[in-house]
């Protein structure tokens, strides 16, 4: 299909008529049309914009080769445009029959002529009316479909509209400077641009293909490759290898055969026995002693045991002489002079004698040390350091006198109490003289919060708090119940003019966020037990202790900062229930850079989960470090998957946020954080009922008990080779009802499937069940428990290699 056929079709199928084409591209109504009738070609920008107008792709417009469907065609041509398309057509109607009736009857052809030219004149005349009528109502003056008759074409340059292809013309055209003429001439096609399209060698098993040429810009073959017949001669030798011989036994020459149709090229053919071809072995001798004679090293033959070097006798040698110490004599005891013996046969070369006892002590003097006012000193000692004889008993001294001085008195801060001034001695700081308590003053909050000490204003009464006078009876501690006002606890840091030093409990609270005052130094033994509501609890730079089971079963925890001012922490201040199927794999512990645990619990970054297995699972903390609880990564914490580091600290187990449960197809990735993935953890997802479909990676080995347990809505589960271990019930209670097991599994606990009421089909890549000799290592003689019947074995199908 033409430009010009294009145009007209695309131009009626938009409801659009010359005038309104010609309006939207900046042009005449009489350019629009000439490049329908095809008497000029618009200008490439100008076939740019008819591409946009009529959303058709520059290469559909310009490829002659490209017809554009058909579709309903709207025409609203004016009365001016339709006048001028009637006549084109009358007039090519006209010429056909002309042309006819010179073949016919020319009386005919004069009649229809006459009539012909009547009605092309009638026809000009009402398009030149119609013309002068719309240049009229535009305020325009008519516009002549040609230029004038003394106007002659200065044509610029030409401009590429399609460039050339080895398969194809090209096309370049160049334009009137006055008016919208054009000519246009072809751009030659390219050259072929020709490459070598290898073949191969005949076998003497196989036929081979001969060299071919193809173009590298449109892959137009140029030179077909053929096909050669196989040829018997051409063989791909290949090497058997011989042996040599030996003094006892005959060898074999390398031989060649082809080594793809096993035809003999070199037959290989028997070496006799070589007599001097000896295996050399050597006969290790051994070093002469002074009792026996030594023998030299020698050699014979592995084959024959033929000597082919004799050893010779070595005479016996010199005594080894190995020295006997001595020791001198003592206040107590004899001494003994040093002696010397034979080594090998224990011979005495010196005897050793015996230095009698002189009696005399060896005195050593014990300093003694000086008295303090609380403390009495020792005078000095004499003692024997042989035989610990005290020769001068240590006596004790007096006490020193006290060194009294005046210790100024301390103000009190709102968190703090003061004294008035005291006496007290300067060497051991006894308070000869006590100075009088101040209270702590008041707090002077602004905004909630204090602009003192910037502890925030307590939001708990006293009945809701129970304070206990501290030992010391200078501070207080706290126990806080049944406080249910708001979302956030702020405890209180004074009450009754003395801090608040202790947290022992926090009981029964409905508050997501607790606030610790910095007056705090303890947080007492399971001061938030099973407070499962709480999500963030602020630890102050003040608390140098936290207690056992300070933080059991806080399952909301979204992670735990430790301040660098802790100086004791328990092993079990994470610790879970064994009766709770809530996890806290999920919390991470930050701790403040520079934190020192010494004085620490061994295994404080240690915690226990429990499952319902008998055994509780050990797993150590994801601990990190950072300069402040502000830098933690907050976003991490929503995060659908918690990863923990492993023992190795060189890959990651996977566990479920139980607070995130939103997806129903379920990804475990193959690493984290450059680490490989390689456990997913018992409970890990047990009672997720949104979870569809799971896919399990390769890197992972072990499979945790009762990890997917109770996901009722879980019916696809992918299980990459690599798995090793899947554990008990791992799978039981889900709507599984086909799956397939890698032969890489060999070790699965009972009942995996069990309650597994949908399961159709378990397809093994075994070819059999495996078995197990040892008690560790649970066969699968038990794992298809499907409905607690151990003999229902029929859905189990061997030897496959997917479902």
């Amino acid at each position: 299909m033409q430009l010009s056929e294009k145009i007209t079709l695309l131009r009626k199928r938009r409801g659009l008529s010359q005038e309104q084409l010609a309006n939207e591209l900046d042009v005449s109504r009489q350019a629009i049309y000439k490049w329908e009738s095809g008497q000029t070609t618009p200008e490439i920008e100008k076939v740019k914009r008819l591409s946009d107008i009529f959303n058709v792709s520059l290469s559909d417009l310009l490829n002659d080769n490209v017809d554009i469907a058909e579709a309903p065609i709207i025409i609203t041509n004016t009365e001016e445009e339709a006048v001028l398309q009637e006549g084109e057509e009358n007039e090519d109607e006209g010429k056909a029959t002309q042309d006819t009736y010179v073949d016919t009857k020319k009386k005919r052809g004069t009649i229809i002529l006459i009539c012909l030219l009547c009605s092309a004149f009638l026809i000009a005349v009402a398009l030149g009316i119609a013309l002068i009528i719309a240049l009229n109502e535009k305020n325009e003056p008519p516009v002549p479909n040609n230029p004038s008759p003394s106007h002659v074409c200065e044509f610029g340059a030409y401009k590429t509209e399609a460039e050339p292809s080895c398969s194809k013309a090209g096309l370049e055209r160049r334009y009137c400077l006055e008016c919208d003429q054009s000519e246009s001439r072809p751009i030659p096609s390219i050259p072929h641009s020709e490459i070598i399209t290898s073949g191969y060698e005949a076998t003497c098993t196989k036929g081979g293909l001969t060299n071919g040429k193809k173009c590298a810009n449109c892959d137009t073959v140029l030179l077909e490759q053929k096909p050669t017949a196989i040829n018997a001669n051409n063989h791909r030798e290949e090497t058997v290898f011989g042996y040599a011989s030996t003094c006892t036994k005959n060898g074999l020459s390398d031989g060649k055969i082809c080594a793809d149709c096993d035809k003999v090229l070199l037959a290989q053919t028997v070496v006799e026995i070589n007599p001097e071809a000896h295996t050399r072995i050597a006969v290790e001798g051994k070093a002469p002693t002074c009792l026996e004679k030594g023998l030299t090293d020698g050699v014979k033959c592995s084959e024959c045991n033929k000597t082919l070097q004799g050893q010779t006798e070595i005479d016996t040698s010199e005594h080894t002489v190995e020295i006997l110490k001595g020791y001198d004599a003592t206040c107590l005891s004899d001494g003994l002079t040093e002696g010397k013996r034979c080594s090998y046969c224990k011979v005495i070369i010196l005897k050793q004698q015996v230095i009698l006892s002189n009696g005399q002590h060896i005195r050593k003097t014990v300093e003694g040390y000086a008295s303090s006012c609380t403390v009495p000193g020792m005078s000095d000692s004499v003692i024997c350091t042989e035989c610990n004889t005290v020769l001068t008993e240590q006596k004790p001294l007096e006490l020193a006198p006290h060194s009294e001085e005046t210790t100024k008195g301390v103000e009190p801060t709102c968190t703090t109490v003061g004294y008035s001034d005291r006496t007290v001695c300067g060497v051991c700081q006894l308070v000869i003289k006590s100075g009088d308590l101040i209270p702590t003053k008041e707090h002077t909050y602004t905004d909630g919060k204090c602009t003192v000490c910037k502890n925030q204003e307590p939001n708990i009464t006293e009945n809701n708090a129970i304070y206990t006078l501290n030992d010391d009876e200078l501070s207080y501690s706290i126990s806080t119940f049944n406080f249910k006002d708001d979302d956030t606890l702020i405890i209180p840091s004074t009450y009754k003019g003395l801090p608040v030093t202790r947290i022992e409990s926090v009981d029964e609270t409905e508050c997501k966020n607790i606030v610790i005052p910095n007056t705090v130094t303890h947080i007492g033994n399971g001061a938030f037990l099973f407070e499962g509501i709480i999500e963030h609890i602020e630890i102050p730079n003040s608390v140098k202790c936290i207690g056992t089971n300070a933080f059991e079963g806080c399952y909301s925890l979204k992670y735990l900062y430790i301040p660098n001012s802790v100086e004791y922490a328990d092993a079990g201040i994470l610790n879970t229930s064994a009766s709770s199927n809530q996890s806290m794999a999920h919390i991470t512990i930050y701790c403040q850079n520079g934190l020192s645990t010494e004085g620490w619990h061994e295994n404080w970054d240690m915690f226990y989960t429990y499952s319902s297995s008998v055994e509780p699972t050990k797993q150590r903390h994801n601990v990190l470090f950072v300069n402040s609880e502000s830098d933690i990564p907050k976003d991490d914490i929503s995060e659908e998957l918690l990863f923990i580091l492993n023992d190795d600290r060189e890959s990651y187990s996977v566990t479920g946020n139980t607070s995130v449960q939103s997806a129903s197809k379920l990804t475990i990735p193959d690493t984290y954080k450059g680490l490989p993935v390689t456990q997913i953890l018992g409970d890990a997802f047990l009672g997720n009922t949104i979870i569809e479909e799971v896919f399990i990676p390769s890197s992972v080995k072990y499979v945790g008990a009762n990890a997917f347990k109770d996901c009722s809505s879980l019916k696809t589960v992918t299980i990459c080779s690599g798995v090793e271990t899947i554990m008990t019930c791992a799978f039981a209670n889900t709507a599984i009802e086909k799956i397939f097991i890698p032969s890489s599994v060999l070790t699965m606990g009972p009942a995996v499937f069990e309650g597994c009421n949908s399961m159709k089909g378990i397809y093994c890549e075994h070819e059999s069940a495996p078995f197990f000799d040892s008690e560790e290592l649970i066969g699968w003689s038990a794992v298809w428990d499907i409905a607690n019947d151990f003999d229902r074995h029929y859905c189990v199908y061997w030897g496959c290699s997917e479902i």
